[in-house]
C-alpha cells in the first residue's frame, strides 16, 4: 500500500507542475492566463492567447505531467490492483489543485489524455474511449460550446469505461477521471448556451 500512496503523491507533485502556464512564460514571455475569461492556466487558452508556439509547448508538458507518473508506476506496481486507480487520478487532481499554484489549476483534459496514454501499457480500451466520445461529439452529434462537450464528454466516459474498460482498478480510475473533470467544468462558467446539432445536416 505504501508504495501506491508514495507513486500516488508523486504523480500529484508532477500534475501540480503549471507547464501550460509557465512554459509560454519562460519560452515566449506570453501571459495566456491573464486574457482569458476564465483565468484557467491550460492548454485551451495557451493555443488560443499564445498562437501554435505557445500551444504546442503546453499541450506536450501536460501530457507528459499525466503520462510519465503512470507509465512508470505502471512499470513496476500491478496495475489490476484496486490501489492503481490513485496513481491514475493523481496527477489530474495536481493539475486541477495544485500545490505549486495556491491550488488554483486547470480543467484536466490534456493531463488526462495523458495519463490514459501511458495505460495504454496495460490497455487501449480507455484512450481510445475518451478519444472517440470527443471525436463523436466534435463532428458528429456536434455539441458547439467547449465546457459543455468536456462535460458530456468525461461524463460518458466515467460511465462507459465501467463497460469498455478491463480490470476493476482501471474502472475505478477512468470513472474518477471523469467524475473529477465533470465537475471541474460543472465549476467553470455554465453562462454558455448548450447546443448540439449533426454536423452533415449543418446549416451556414
Amino acid at each position: 500500500m505504501i508504495r501506491y500512496l508514495l507513486y500516488a503523491v508523486a504523480g500529484y507533485l508532477c500534475g501540480s507542475l503549471m507547464l501550460a502556464k509557465w512554459l509560454p512564460q519562460l519560452l515566449w514571455r506570453v501571459d495566456t492566463v491573464t486574457p482569458s475569461d476564465d483565468l484557467n492556466p491550460g492548454v485551451f487558452n495557451a493555443f488560443r492567447h499564445g498562437g501554435i508556439k505557445c500551444g504546442v509547448p503546453a499541450l506536450m508538458g501536460d501530457l507528459m505531467k499525466g503520462c510519465v507518473p503512470v507509465l512508470l508506476a505502471a512499470q513496476r506496481l500491478d496495475a489490476a490492483d484496486p490501489l492503481f486507480a490513485l496513481v491514475i487520478i493523481a496527477p489530474v487532481i495536481g493539475h486541477m489543485l495544485p500545490v505549486w499554484s495556491r491550488f488554483r489549476g486547470g480543467k484536466g483534459i490534456a493531463v488526462s489524455f495523458g495519463v490514459l496514454l501511458a495505460l495504454s501499457r496495460v490497455s487501449e480500451a480507455p484512450l481510445l474511449l475518451l478519444a472517440g466520445l470527443y471525436i463523436f461529439f466534435s463532428v458528429v452529434a456536434v455539441i458547439d460550446s467547449h465546457l459543455w462537450r468536456s462535460v458530456v464528454t468525461f461524463a460518458l466516459f466515467g460511465l462507459l469505461s465501467q463497460w469498455a474498460v478491463p480490470l476493476k482498478s482501471l474502472k475505478l480510475g477512468c470513472a474518477l477521471i471523469g467524475a473529477a473533470v465533470t465537475a471541474r467544468h460543472a465549476r467553470a462558467r455554465r453562462d454558455e448556451a448548450f447546443t448540439v446539432h449533426l454536423s452533415p445536416f449543418r446549416r451556414s
